[in-house]
């Protein structure tokens, strides 16, 4: 099963991020735009992990100090891939986010399962495969953006399949902030 644990977004906040992403859309010559529904902040991606071990990822989850806090979203921002990029929102600095996930991956490697070693750099996508047109300028578009952020509840533990050549996402568990 492939999985991986994340901070969902409510569905106002999913809104605007979208509309965030259509503002984007504008300017793109080719690309994709994450659904709505599948927005989302990736604190540990594990992969394909076997079913028997889903409990252990549930109880890494349970045992992580995990308080209520408030994420804000910052600015736009790129990762090039060759002529290509994907476009993601970041967060302002979050020390309790940071603390969070630290503490997630220590969990779940002290029960044996090993998470993705990229650094955490957290980030919502917006749109993949991007080429843009001439007229974009990302530091423009980051002086129009929109204030966004959301009160975080709990983290969550997501499946992700293929159904009919798309991208869903299940949540297996969900634990409360403290």
């Amino acid at each position: 099963m492939r999985i991986f644990i994340a901070i969902n977004f409510n569905d106002q906040t999913k809104n605007r991020l979208g509309h965030t992403a259509l503002a984007l859309k504008e300017f793109m010559r080719k690309g994709a735009l994450t659904p709505i529904e599948n927005l989302h902040l990736t604190l540990a991606f594990l992969g394909e992990v076997p079913e028997d071990r889903i409990y252990d990822v549930c109880r890494a989850m349970d045992d992580v100090h995990c308080p209520l806090f408030e994420l804000n979203f910052c600015q736009l921002g790129r990762f090039q891939r060759g002529a290509e990029g994907l476009y993601w929102l970041g967060i302002t600095e979050n020390q309790t986010l940071f603390e969070i996930q630290r503490r997630l991956i220590g969990q779940l490697q002290k029960r044996g399962v090993q998470p993705d070693r990229k650094a955490f750099r957290p980030h919502i996508t917006l749109a993949r495969r991007v080429v843009m047109n001439g007229a974009f300028n990302i530091s423009d578009f980051n002086r129009q953006l929109p204030q966004i952020g959301q009160q975080v509840y709990g983290i969550s533990l997501m499946k992700s399949e293929q159904s009919h050549g798309k991208v869903c996402y299940t949540e297996l568990y969900f634990r409360k902030c403290d």
